[in-house]
């Protein structure tokens, strides 16, 4: 029950995160627009954006492949000692003596 719960709460954060980003950015340009930024400066401040968005999906990347946390960095977020003593148990099941795969 506890995936299914995890995974309820990171699709709820996704539907919230973008739906609050998709009508932020419907009217972002239109206010900065009134307080008088002009085009190419909003233009400006969208590709910053995009780019500050990509360098960052990149370093989590590589940082997760270098720390070897493959799952759990991207997903930046704390699983508590219950489903970490699960994890075990499923792994010992799988392997009984300990060796690594």
């Amino acid at each position: 029950m506890g995936r299914v719960l995890e995974g309820a709460r990171l699709a709820g954060y996704g539907a919230a995160y973008f739906f609050a980003s998709g009508a932020f950015m419907s009217y972002w340009p239109v206010w900065l627009h009134d307080r008088g930024i002009t085009d190419a400066e909003i233009g400006t401040l969208f590709m910053t954006r995009q780019l500050a968005s990509v360098v960052a999906v990149l370093g989590i990347g590589f940082l997760a492949h270098r720390l070897g946390a493959l799952r759990g960095f991207p997903l930046a977020q704390r699983r508590d000692e219950e489903h970490h003593r699960d994890d075990r148990k499923v792994l010992e099941q799988e392997d009984p003596e300990g060796d690594p795969p």
